[in-house]
């Protein structure tokens, strides 16, 4: 259950991301990256995004910023990281199916039957557009929709989600950031190279 104060805050994001939203009558166009390994599904949705928006990123740079692990894949929390990183002000948010439709500005990405990431980037009162990196575009009603999304919880009957929110910020444009970004994911590599040889060395 919310706080007082984390309610004000998520209401107040939630004002200015909706304000950052136009009406969209039609579906609009939007990249698709397909994952290739089943861990690989939240860097490919940040991906998405941040190409919607216009950058030029690899997957390979975004999953190293990101932390993605192999065979454990990353959390909505490193995404979080990744996407301030590359300039990209964000909000985790657990809201419910209405707040979605209306308040919230596409593309967002979207905890999925609780082990998935994919992006939402239209919906209206009969559709929700999805881009699924394991799948592709697919299109839900609401009744098809809800069971991926709605969160379980024993201790609730609250019908919510979790979406990350994200819009862009000056340093999403700036090549500044780019070299951050890319110096960031190189130490990454390094981190990674070094666990494998460390572990290499305890097995032998």
């Amino acid at each position: 259950m919310f706080t007082m104060k984390f309610t004000l805050k998520l209401l107040c994001a939630l004002l200015l991301f909706s304000a950052c939203k136009t009406a969209q009558k039609e579906e609009p166009e939007f990249p698709l990256y397909l994952q290739k390994t089943a861990s690989e599904c939240g860097p490919a949705c940040l991906k998405m995004i941040s190409d919607f928006f216009g950058s030029d990123y690899s997957f390979e740079t975004l999953a190293l910023i990101s932390q993605m692990k192999p065979y454990e894949g990353t959390s909505m929390g490193n995404i979080a990281d990744a996407a301030e990183l590359i300039g990209l002000n964000n909000l985790a948010v657990k809201i419910d199916y209405q707040t979605l439709l209306d308040e919230v500005p596409y593309p967002a990405m979207l905890h999925w039957d609780e082990n998935h990431f994919v992006v939402v980037y239209n919906m209206d009162k009969d559709s929700i557009w999805i881009a699924d990196p394991a799948k592709g575009y697919t299109t839900y009603t609401k009744k098809e929709f809800l069971p991926h999304w709605i969160v379980k919880e024993a201790t609730s009957n609250l019908e919510e989600g979790y979406a990350l929110l994200m819009e862009t910020t000056e340093a999403f444009f700036d090549a500044r950031t780019k070299i951050k970004v890319h110096t960031q994911s190189r130490i990454e590599k390094s981190k990674k190279a070094n666990e494998t040889r460390q572990s290499d060395a305890h097995e032998n």
